[in-house]
């Protein structure tokens, strides 16, 4: 995490540190990506967005995180996005994202030492996405998407070896 930081470039995007770890014209890509979805969430949420800049230590935009996926680092405090996800989405789906990686950091202080745990603490983030496209015009497509998701969330998937095999390491 430390050398990720280290060679990337830190902008300061609505009072969150970002961290990008590329040059040229993808970074300014990726850079305008985060800008317009820290946008979304500072028009249609400026209270999310402020919870945002207190909990999240940063965000780290990388290639390759966890297959395509956003990702809460506890140890750093980092929302970490992988930058071909960032690139291939609309803004409004980058500011979920940031949305729901937010708010594993607001409820990191809580124990995730069970799968039912880890469950229900999932259901809070994924609820944070379906409060911020609500707001958002056009989100209806997201929030029926996202309520599918919710829907979906079972215990058993948040175990320790259904974790190992979500991220390729069985």
């Amino acid at each position: 995490m430390r050398l990720a930081l280290t060679v990337s470039e830190r902008y300061e995007i609505y009072g969150i540190p970002v961290y990008l770890g590329f040059k040229g014209e993808t970074q300014e890509q990726l850079r305008s990506k985060i800008s317009k979805g820290l946008a979304y969430l500072h028009e249609y949420d400026p209270r999310r967005l402020a919870r945002a800049q207190r909990d999240l230590s940063g965000i780290l935009v990388w290639p390759r995180i966890l297959a395509g996926r956003a990702t809460f680092d506890p140890e750093s405090r980092m929302c970490m996005l992988d930058a071909e996800s960032v690139l291939g989405k609309h803004a409004g789906l980058v500011s979920l994202s940031i949305a729901h990686e937010a708010m594993h950091a607001r409820l990191n202080r809580f124990p995730y030492d069970t799968p039912e745990r880890r469950a229900r603490i999932e259901r809070v983030c994924v609820k944070a996405e379906i409060a911020l496209a609500e707001r958002v015009p056009g989100g209806q497509r997201s929030v029926a998407s996202l309520r599918a998701q919710l829907a979906a969330i079972r215990p058993e998937s948040y175990t320790e070896g259904a974790w190992r095999r979500r991220i390729g390491r069985s």
